[in-house]
């Protein structure tokens, strides 16, 4: 609804009817003017436009195991709208677990012998000036001690790729949980449970419903009616 300002001005004629006979000038009374908003509306065609809307995709690879949405439901952001099959990945985690839990007994297995080769060494050091001491026997302690302490490093570096596999394992587990990223409405199921989707696949369509423009065709000569920022558009139902 646009608005414009219309001044009126007024100029009545008096009747003088020996004035216009005698073809003398004609008096004339000037009103008050008034300046008043004009207001005036005007249908046009128009359609509502979603800012976000797009394909939620899978990101991992797997069996699709089932949909936990229909179309045309409402779902918020971190919403399950579908579910892979995880049977594989279980395993894997488990599997991941295992070898943590391996890797840290051979540290510990490591960090012992390491303790040992430490205390031999610090006594053949306190032999150096009996005659009980030999020079041989204290550099092989001395050459145990260092492997004991390289065998302790790899086995700590074993522990820490471990944790990563578990760390890794775990984080594509929770990928078998599809999310919707933000607040809307399903509009479209891309797939069927059963089916087997690569990562990337999209699963599902959804369009941001509480994000919405309204795009309107204005004709050429409503244009100069309407100001920006204006709040006294009406929107109606067709």
């Amino acid at each position: 609804m646009a608005a414009f300002s219309l001044t009126v001005l007024a100029l009545c004629a008096l009747d003088n009817g020996d004035a216009w006979a005698q073809g003398a000038p004609a008096l004339v009374r000037v009103d008050e003017v008034r300046e008043e908003p004009l207001m005036q509306t005007a249908p046009v065609i128009g359609r509502i436009v979603s800012v976000q809307q797009g394909e939620v995709s899978a990101r991992i690879a797997g069996p699709l195991q089932a949909y936990t949405v229909s179309v045309g439901d409402h779902v918020d952001a971190g919403d399950v709208v579908a579910r892979l099959d995880d049977a594989m990945l279980v395993a894997q985690r488990d599997l991941a677990k295992a070898r943590l839990v391996s890797a840290e007994a051979n540290r510990k297995v490591s960090a012992a012998s390491l303790t040992l080769a430490r205390q031999e060494l610090e006594r053949l050091q306190r032999l150096r000036q009996s005659a009980a001491f030999n020079q041989a026997n204290f550099e092989d302690a001395n050459q145990r001690m260092a492997i004991a302490a390289a065998e302790l490093q790899a086995a700590a570096s074993q522990v820490d790729s471990a944790n990563v596999e578990l760390r890794l394992a775990e984080l594509e587990l929770t990928y078998t949980e599809i999310k919707a990223l933000y607040d809307g409405v399903i509009i479209r199921k891309l797939s069927e449970a059963g089916a087997y989707v690569r990562a990337g696949d999209p699963v599902v369509t959804m369009i941001a419903d509480t994000n919405l423009e309204v795009e309107v065709d204005v004709p050429f000569a409503r244009v100069g009616g309407l100001e920006i920022g204006a709040d006294d558009y009406i929107i109606k139902p067709f």
